[in-house]
């Protein structure tokens, strides 16, 4: 068999199946496939007297796709792995769909296979045909998405005929060659340009930048993309001049930046993600009805603590605000999110949604139900871990014994914690103090270990001026859920209001190691590195969290007074206008500090036409003068009518 025809392949379909489920694909699946004129290949089209091994790979090579019909029988075969392997080394990413399981049976799909979606022909549904009647039309095959894509998949087929591809020695030779010419390069560069300092950084932004972040998204796409670059340089010519290039530009853009700073430039402000793990981002849950309102509330954080138990094959990212975006879930390079619903009609469900990076749905959204009258806390807890379980299940990650363990018991509480905890945590809002710490206390009896009391616990504390006490209950909450951002969030938030900046800053730092979406806790260390009298620092970290949340008020108020210190008052003034119009009209203190600080940011401008009109709205706001600014503090040196400014002038 010869590979050729149009696009390079034979066949639309290379179907493997199991000897006994040959009557089933002529009779069912062929008949349809080529009345609407799909060129499909079967094991009996291969050629006479070649070995069956080398036919059913070129066989495989020569179609579009390959269709892998799963039953009983096939599953125990000898070919079912072999036409897998070779299939998915064609397409390692799956970014050109190249495998599809068809379900024959309601034999278990492996695990292996559950990440992909399957075409379910169980039953003679006819979407279900038709879907893998278009699946197999070249008109409709999606085009790459994006120059890397492109170029990684070319890569691949370039070298398609090597199985899980190894170093090549000369190509390797070649690439160790031009790294060590790229270094000289760069030396010669920067010893030429030594006192063109703008041209040189602009030479290396220019080509080192692209072209590292280049080879960084090809390997992404591609995790041999090194491999099969070996081969080429050893073998063709042409790619001599591609290699030197990559090389140059990494080993320029290496030498300018180094080693930190070149991260930070590749992977933004948060770091690279690390990429042996799946990172996931759960986004929320919302309630379709008041009365499972109260079961949505803290189900997000509940479902990030059980999924965070795959710790060594999955990141969880979580956000405690509802503004998270596309754009910030990019920058972070989250490859999946989660959304979800609770409702209750005749039974509880709980459903969650995967999408990928690109928020493509991943399949259907799995599901989990309980009958309406049976709820109570522990069978809430048993429906998340059931999500849990298989929102992990889709991401084909595989749990130890210990882990599945551990997912089951998260949270740790006992059903009667809870209950108190709930009760407690709904006195604490009404200002209860004493009963809310009665009830907190009951649960931190019950389990020691119950976090979340602890930390309501300090809640009361703090509100009842306790600061100590509340300090104590903080840390007694991380200590026993460490791994939770939340927590340490809080800790570091009690710190900066005791006045304690470098152990809130060490808090609010773990924080957002654990949670690199965490926008309150970007908040916060800037509040504190501005205690600390380091404005440019506090500026770089506020704008990283108003990336994660654009419309956060006291981000873009808070960015406004780290410029107005720094010393940049028109950038000052543009943030702290911008907040005005994200607060609401109820968050009077936040409002009022934002025009005090236009006050003082437009008379650096010389603007005092504008700083009179804010000083107008702070008395207007604050009219007894009860904030820790005064108008008259605020109008130093800008003539404004009713100060004193204007009769000293007079």
């Amino acid at each position: 068999m010869s590979e050729g025809g149009g696009g390079g392949h034979l066949f639309d379909a290379y179907i493997s199946h199991a000897e006994g489920d040959r009557p089933w694909v002529e009779s069912h699946v062929l008949p349809r496939l080529r009345a609407a004129g799909r060129q499909v290949c079967l094991d009996h089209d291969l050629a006479p007297g070649g070995i069956q091994l080398e036919e059913r790979c070129r066989a495989i090579a020569a179609s579009r796709k390959t269709l892998l019909v799963l039953s009983e029988e096939y599953l125990d075969a000898g070919w079912a792995m072999l036409d897998e392997a070779v299939a998915r080394e064609l397409d390692p990413a799956a970014r050109k769909r190249r495998l599809i399981p068809v379900r024959r049976d309601d034999a278990p799909v492996p695990l292996r296979m559950r990440p992909l979606v399957a075409v379910d022909l169980r039953r003679s549904d006819e979407r279900e045909f038709q879907r893998l009647v278009d699946a197999l039309d070249p008109d409709r095959e999606p085009p790459p998405e994006s120059l890397p894509q492109r170029l990684s998949l070319q890569l691949a087929d370039a070298t398609g005929d090597l199985v899980r591809p190894r170093w090549n020695g000369g190509g390797v030779a070649l690439l160790l060659v031009a790294v060590a010419s790229a270094l000289a390069v760069a030396l010669l560069l920067s010893l030429l340009l030594r006192e063109s300092p703008v041209v040189l950084a602009a030479l290396q932004l220019l080509v080192g930048g692209p072209v590292v972040a280049l080879a960084r998204f090809l390997h992404r796409e591609d995790p041999d993309f090194l491999r099969r670059l070996s081969h080429l340089a050893a073998g063709r010519r042409l790619a001599w001049a591609t290699v030197a290039l990559l090389m140059a530009g990494t080993g320029t853009a290496w030498a300018h930046y180094g080693v930190e700073e070149a991260s930070r430039v590749l992977c933004g402000h948060w770091g690279c993600l690390d990429r042996d793990k799946t990172s996931l981002a759960v986004v929320g849950f919302h309630a379709t009805d008041p009365a499972a309102a109260a079961l949505s509330r803290s189900l997000r954080r509940v479902l990030e603590q059980q999924l965070s138990v795959a710790e060594d094959q999955l990141e969880v990212l979580g956000q405690d605000l509802p503004q998270i975006d596309q754009q910030a879930m990019a920058r972070l390079r989250v490859d999946y999110s989660v959304v979800g619903e609770i409702h209750r009609d005749t039974s509880t469900i709980l459903q969650a949604h995967l999408y990928d990076r690109r928020s493509r749905p991943q399949g259907r959204g799995v599901e989990a139900r309980r009958p309406a009258g049976e709820l109570t806390l522990a069978s809430l807890q048993a429906l998340q871990a059931q999500v849990a379980e298989s929102l992990l299940v889709r991401l084909g990650i595989e749990l130890t014994a210990e882990q599945v363990d551990r997912l089951r018991a998260t949270p740790s509480a006992s059903p009667q914690a809870l209950e108190l905890n709930d009760r407690g945590f709904a006195l604490l809002r009404e200002r209860r103090w004493s009963e809310a710490e009665g009830k907190l206390l009951a649960a931190v009896a019950l389990d020691d270990g119950f976090a979340i009391a602890w930390s309501n616990l300090a809640e009361v504390a703090w509100r009842t001026g306790r600061m100590d006490r509340a300090l104590e209950y903080r840390r007694a909450a991380v200590e026993r859920l460490p791994g939770y951002a939340p927590l340490h969030y809080n800790l570091g938030h009690l710190l900066a209001a005791m006045g304690r900046p470098q152990e809130a800053l060490a808090a609010l730092e773990r924080c957002i190691a654990l949670d690199r979406a965490h926008a309150p806790a970007f908040n916060e260390m800037g509040n504190v590195l501005l205690a600390l009298d380091e404005p440019d620092r506090a500026a770089g970290v506020l704008r990283q969290g108003l990336v994660l949340a654009p419309t956060f008020p006291p981000l873009s108020k808070n960015l406004g007074r780290a410029l107005l210190e720094a010393g940049d008052a028109d950038a000052a003034a543009s943030h702290l206008e911008r907040s005005l119009t994200l607060y609401p009209s109820a968050d009077w203190l936040g409002l009022l500090e934002a025009h005090a600080l236009l006050v003082d940011a437009h008379r650096r401008r010389g603007d005092g036409e504008r700083a009179c009109h804010h000083l107008d709205e702070v008395r207007r706001l604050d009219p007894a003068g009860v904030a820790p600014f005064t108008p008259d503090a605020l109008a130093a040196g800008a003539a404004c009518p009713g100060t004193r400014t204007e009769a000293s002038h007079a």
